[in-house]
């Protein structure tokens, strides 16, 4: 590079060049921070809404293939299930409030 007298040194230039590129990769670096813990969040609101689900299968199945001292009552069962639908609720509501969606 050659120097001109007349536009800042090469060093100066250099120097803003690479703070820029600094600061365009921290930015970066934080978006995908937002969006791992973003996941993280979603990953464990689907696991446990999977062991709701795998929960009200293993009661169906006990329900429909089980003893008779084992089958649940259908008042049972609709409890399980509304308790279910009423912890998914919360979490919606909770995961609103905490993330503003």
């Amino acid at each position: 590079m050659k120097y001109d007298k007349r536009n800042s040194s090469p060093q100066i230039r250099h120097t803003t060049y690479f703070k820029t590129l600094i600061n365009t990769k921290d930015q970066q670096l934080e978006k995908l921070t937002a969006e791992v813990a973003e996941l993280r969040l979603e990953n464990i609101e689907l696991k446990a809404a999977l062991e709701t689900q795998k929960g009200i299968v293993s009661a169906l199945l006990t329900r429909i293939y089980g003893a008779k001292s084992e089958k649940m009552s259908h008042d049972q069962l609709l409890l399980a299930f509304l308790e279910s639908e009423a912890k998914k609720t919360r979490s919606r509501r909770w995961k609103r409030r905490t993330t503003g969606r």
